[in-house]
């Protein structure tokens, strides 16, 4: 849930388009996980991603974060598709 908090931080400012997606692709590949540019969750994943967020908001008191994870997704999924130039 670190990554999504972060990645939806990183939303709000200005960074270097390149060394963003340098960072996200180095980032998967230390944890073993396979990149697909996007984000896409089917209904049981997004209420398990939920459950999971709502554990995260509890333990780490983010009080700046989105109360859901619909939201950090929303967000994120149009910073991802601005940087690998998709269209909305």
């Amino acid at each position: 849930m670190t990554d999504y908090y972060d990645l939806h931080r990183l939303c709000d400012h200005q960074l270097d388009s390149k060394m963003l997606i340098h960072s996200i692709e180095h980032t998967c590949s230390t944890r073993r996980f396979k990149h697909e540019p996007g984000l896409s969750f089917d209904e049981d994943e997004r209420v398990c991603l939920e459950a999971y967020w709502g554990h995260f908001l509890n333990r780490d008191n983010r009080d700046d974060a989105p109360r859901t994870i619909s939201e950090v997704i929303s967000k994120v999924s149009a910073l991802l598709d601005r940087l690998y130039g998709r269209k909305n």
